[in-house]
């Protein structure tokens, strides 16, 4: 005979079901929670440090958001951050800055300010000469003196160059990203990721070459042109195999334009002491983002013998690298990871030091310039802006050493440029005038200016009074 089943057993029974049931809650929460945690923390990790999945879904943001913005205004802008008055931005601003910035867009905080051009000039202070800039408003170069007077301008559109429309996994720019100026002044001009050209002074065409040029060049001491391009390819320990994007420097006949042969940056530092770089940047698309290629010409030679005449400073910016690529060897020989994330335009001063745009080192929407011995690593000078002058460029930006000791900054997707000395004095302040936008709240992304002299300009271009050249180039 069975015996009953009390009220109380039954009440007991449930109480425990019930606990069992809330304690499997409290642990189905916890788990939740530590994930959320852990992810959060990770996620953080990786956009500071580029860890992956970071480069796959900023290349996935930026093809969803830079159709629209392209679309609605052709070339490169960014929102100014030149002025700060302390308040705060509308939640449309900050969702929009959010989106624009995604797609490789300057972040920034204020609409562009009323004035524009030189807005600061010490004449007795800064070093005199013209400035070469090139902007994402338009397909042109433009050489400007110290006041902003427009002393000449090169111009050439992609239609003007070319045919065909490009092949569909590269892209195609309305600017120039650079240009060089030859002493005839010629320029040799990159458009990003879809050719190299040169033009003559009156920017009639001399050649084009369709190799996705990008970012930088210069021209070796035998005259052939070094450029950095890229090509899809595939290696078996890089993204397990799939198609990433490889960096090399091109050389090219100066007269034709015809490339005369390539270094691959990956095959490079495969052969070199600095291979193990390879492993950090290995999930990657974008292997190495080289930005900077400088003809070195001994000066440092002294002092490291890696730097000696004839061999290319190169900056590689996905791997914190700076390095000195050896184009007979197809090797890298010296390199320095400890002076930079994301940093742009490495260049030899005449003390044996390096000068550097570090994009992200400071932290957080910070940038800095900063002037490093590339024998001890130690830091000799470096310009970290304030909280009226806030320096800081993601994804573009560069300095100079100038005649004077000044340095000239470029704070690329601000659209800004200046002059300061070694006390942090600034003495020249330029803002790009090309604006667009409903209410020009956007600014032209400035992505290089280089102060030239006399001796640079005097066989094709007069300076010394009288009427400047048109500035249609013509």
């Amino acid at each position: 005979m069975k015996r009953p089943i009390l009220p109380s057993s039954v009440n007991r029974l449930r109480n425990g079901q019930a606990q069992q049931r809330g304690a499997a809650r409290l642990w189905v929460i916890a788990g939740l929670l530590i994930a959320a945690g852990m992810g959060f923390c990770y996620g953080f990790g990786a956009y500071h440090n580029r860890w992956f999945p970071y480069e796959t879904i900023r290349g996935l943001a930026g093809d969803a958001q830079s159709d629209d913005t392209r679309n609605a205004q052709p070339g490169r802008w960014g929102y100014s951050i030149f002025e700060s008055d302390g308040s705060e931005m509308d939640p449309e601003m900050e969702k929009h800055l959010a989106s624009m910035g995604t797609a490789g867009y300057a972040p920034g905080y204020h609409a562009a300010p009323d004035d524009t051009g030189v807005m600061h000039h010490e004449a007795e202070r800064v070093q005199g000469g013209l400035n070469l800039y090139t902007s994402g408003h338009a397909p042109e170069a433009i050489l400007m003196d110290m006041d902003g007077q427009v002393m000449h301008r090169w111009r050439r559109s992609y239609d003007e160059i070319w045919d065909e429309a490009p092949p569909k996994d590269h892209g195609i720019s309305d600017y120039f990203e650079y240009a060089h100026l030859m002493p005839n002044g010629d320029l040799i001009v990159i458009f990003d990721d879809v050719g190299v050209f040169r033009i003559d002074k009156a920017s009639n065409l001399i050649w084009a070459n369709r190799v996705r040029g990008h970012h930088d060049l210069d021209v070796l001491a035998d005259g052939r042109i070094a450029v950095l391009t890229r090509h899809s390819a595939r290696h078996d320990d890089l993204r397990e195999g799939k198609t990433v994007l490889e960096d090399f420097v091109t050389l090219l006949d100066p007269d034709s334009g015809r490339v005369l042969g390539e270094v691959s940056l990956v095959a490079a530092l495969r052969k070199s002491p600095y291979a193990g770089v390879l492993h950090r940047v290995a999930r990657q698309v974008d292997v190495l983002h080289a930005n900077t290629i400088e003809l070195l010409d001994g000066r440092l030679a002294d002092r490291l013998p890696a730097f000696a005449a004839g061999r290319l400073l190169v900056g590689l910016r996905d791997a914190n690298l700076i390095g000195v690529l050896d184009l007979d060897r197809e090797s890298i020989v010296w390199a320095n990871v400890d002076m930079g994330h994301g940093q742009h335009r490495p260049t030899a001063l005449d003390n044996g030091h390096i000068l550097v745009f570090d994009n992200l080192g400071p932290g957080k929407e910070r940038s800095r310039v900063v002037e490093f011995d590339p024998v001890t690593g130690a830091v000799a000078w470096e310009y970290v802006g304030d909280s009226v002058n806030k320096l800081f460029s993601h994804y573009y930006g560069g300095s100079s050493r100038l005649a004077n000791g000044n340095t000239l900054i470029v704070q690329s997707e601000a659209g800004r440029v200046f002059e300061v000395m070694a006390n942090g004095r600034i003495v020249w302040d330029f803002l790009n005038p090309a604006r667009a936008g409903d209410n020009d709240d956007l600014i032209a992304t400035i992505f290089h200016m280089e102060r030239l002299g006399p001796d640079a300009l005097r066989h094709w271009l007069d300076v010394g009074g009288g009427s400047a050249p048109a500035a249609d180039g013509n």
